[in-house]
């Protein structure tokens, strides 16, 4: 996106250049000297015009990779619970919305988008569990919500309310990190993302979730792996 902005901002100031040689031209007649003299004011309009309007460009290309998108909070809450289960710890949700965040920050996508993708409990749920995109806060229970248990979705609404306004809390900054750094994470069975255990180490874990955090491993020169 940084890369198309600049391209138009060039093709844009070189644009100027003509026109503005193109209006000396005209104006003050063919002389060299003549134009000689105007080509220096010219370069300087047509600077000030690319520095015009590469700033624009160059804030909407950066503010896009930190949109979380629509319904980012829905959406991340849903990913949690489909990830964690009803009861796990307040910091866990946090750490999983952290990933999207991160990865989303890194590919230039939003939170709500990277939610979708990236939590296999959204994006792939098994028959039995497929009500976690469907997950809301209102009186009704979701269209896939079991049927023995529609009685007490009220239960489920209220918790889903609480993990939410825990999702909106990362998403405006109000939490500091709980695990720093960390990209990724999965079921202590998946073991080590891609199975590449000199790239990626450890970030955190939680009590009473069987969920891992990973980050890149640091080598010694201070990059990452």
């Amino acid at each position: 996106m940084v890369v198309i902005a600049l391209v138009a901002t060039l093709g844009l100031t070189l644009l100027a250049l003509a026109l503005l040689g193109g209006i000396a031209f005209v104006v003050r007649g063919p002389s060299s000297v003549r134009r000689a003299n105007t080509l220096p004011g010219s370069v300087a309009l047509a600077l000030l015009f690319a520095a015009a309007t590469l700033a624009p460009l160059s804030t909407t290309a950066q503010g896009a990779r930190f949109h979380h998108g629509a319904d980012a909070d829905l959406w991340n809450t849903r990913a949690a619970i489909g990830e964690l289960g009803w009861r796990a710890p307040d910091d866990a949700y946090a750490a999983i919305v952290e990933v999207h965040v991160r990865r989303a920050q890194l590919t230039g996508t939003t939170t709500a988008f990277m939610a979708r993708r990236y939590s296999a409990a959204v994006r792939r749920p098994p028959p039995h569990r497929a009500w976690v995109p469907e997950l809301h806060t209102r009186d009704a229970a979701p269209p896939s919500w079991p049927p023995h248990l529609d009685g007490s979705w009220w239960r489920y609404a209220e918790r889903v309310g609480e993990v939410r306004e825990i999702v909106r809390a990362v998403l405006r900054g109000e939490r500091g990190a709980v695990c720093e750094d960390a990209e990724h994470y999965g079921s202590e069975a998946d073991g080590v993302p891609g199975g590449q255990l000199g790239r990626w180490e450890r970030a955190c874990s939680f009590e009473g979730t069987s969920q891992r955090w990973w980050k890149r491993t640091t080598n010694r020169s201070g990059g990452q792996g």
